[in-house]
Parts: C-alpha cells; structure tokens; sequence
C-alpha cells in the first residue's frame, strides 16, 4: 500500500478494492470524469501479475471477437464451424478493458456473456474462458452509460452487464495543490 501511494495519491480505497476483487477472481468497473487516474491504477495493479494482462481501449469498431475469438478458418475449409479464442480476452486471467462507454453494443454483449458464464457459445461449441478478474474503466457516469444502451435499443443490457463487477468505484479527478506538487515531483525525477 505504501509503494502505491508513492505514485498515486487519494485512490487507497480503490486500491484495496482491487486487491480484494482479484483476490475473489471478481469484476472492478471504475467510472468518473477524464484525469483520475482510473487506467494508471489499474495498470499499476496488473503490474504484479505472473503472465501479461489483456489490455484493450475500446470503440466503435471494436467487435466481438476481440473477447471471443474469431473463426477458425481452417476449420472452415473442411466444412466446420469452430472459435479460435487464441489472443482473445477469453484467453487471459485478468484483462483492463479501458473507455468501455465506448463499446459498440453488440461488443458489449458478448462481453456480458462472457462475464456470466466465464465460457464462450459458439454454435454446439462451448469454449471455457480462462479470465478470472476484468477491471474496466470508463469517463462515463452510470447514468450515462444507461442513456447509451437505451439509444441503441439495448435498456436491459446495461443492468446486466453492470452487475457483472462486484465493484464499482467513482474516481474523482482534483488533488488539493499539495498532492499535486507531490506528484508533480515524483514525475520529474523520474525523468
């Protein structure tokens, strides 16, 4: 804990959370404004763990397959429909999905299918996903992630996915000048 307030300050809470969430192989969802350090704390976080994390910002034109894998196309070529989820956020124990807002809604789901069965339906096909903890970021406020899901025709997916993260932290973006100037210091020494 000590380490950790070296090099961001105010977010304690939020690190024990996370320590506990992973722990329980559980869900972090970490909202708030632009500037709190939400993705610089998860991935001080990750920096611990034995094998590299999934990390993945999401938009528009992120699909599916970036969390479930994608057809074997050799597979195809004999006439059988199978996922390879190689690379895929299913292939990982612990992933940061960063700007979830920014998810297409069809990504979305599949991820909240994921985070429910902790496996992958693909036709007769179930594929178990190795991901135990997914911390997601996102500059949105809860409301306004509803607000998406509800413009694109999906109201009841926002519920869904939400309550797939045990944890949900609000994090605040202003320091007071001390703790800037603190930080502001450490930054430049390290430089």
């Amino acid at each position: 804990a000590r380490l950790f307030r070296n090099d961001l300050r105010n977010l304690e809470t939020a690190y024990h959370a996370g320590v506990v969430v992973r722990l329980i192989k559980g869900n972090m969802f970490l909202y708030g404004p632009p500037g709190g350090a939400k993705s610089a704390y998860v991935n001080w976080q990750l920096k611990g763990e034995p094998e590299s994390p999934f990390k993945l910002q999401l938009h528009q034109m992120i699909t599916e397959q970036a969390f479930t894998g994608g057809q074997n196309f050799e597979a195809a070529k004999q006439g059988k429909f199978e996922i390879n989820a190689k690379g895929s956020l299913a292939d990982f124990t612990v992933a940061l999905i960063d700007e979830a807002e920014k998810g297409n809604p069809a990504a979305l789901s599949a991820l909240l299918s994921l985070l429910n069965e902790r496996e992958i339906l693909a036709g007769n096909q179930v594929i178990k996903a190795r991901l135990e903890t997914l911390f997601a970021t996102s500059n949105a406020n809860l409301p306004e992630i509803f607000q998406q899901f509800l413009e694109n025709g999906q109201g009841t997916t926002a519920p869904a996915l939400l309550n797939r993260f045990q944890v949900k932290a609000f994090i605040y973006n202003w320091l007071n000048n001390k703790d800037q100037a603190i930080l502001d210091q450490r930054v430049q020494r390290r430089r």
